[in-house]
């Protein structure tokens, strides 16, 4: 279980590597895929000048 509550807001885009990311496409993409729960933590963190980007998600233990 990913612990702690939102870092942020919903529609916050953020530039990762040249790349414009919003959590509302990540969201949708997580939602996508069977065996996944809706809970999910996007960590960006800078290294040097680049921008790196994790992604922490829930695996259901029964998925359906």
């Amino acid at each position: 279980m990913i612990k702690g509550g939102i870092a942020g807001r919903a529609d916050d885009i953020t530039k990762i590597k040249g790349v414009l990311l919003a959590p509302t496409a990540i969201e949708e993409v997580v939602r996508s895929i069977p065996g996944l729960a809706n809970e999910f933590e996007v960590v960006v963190t800078k290294k040097g000048d680049l921008d790196d980007i994790t992604l922490k998600i829930e695996i259901l233990q029964n998925p359906r």
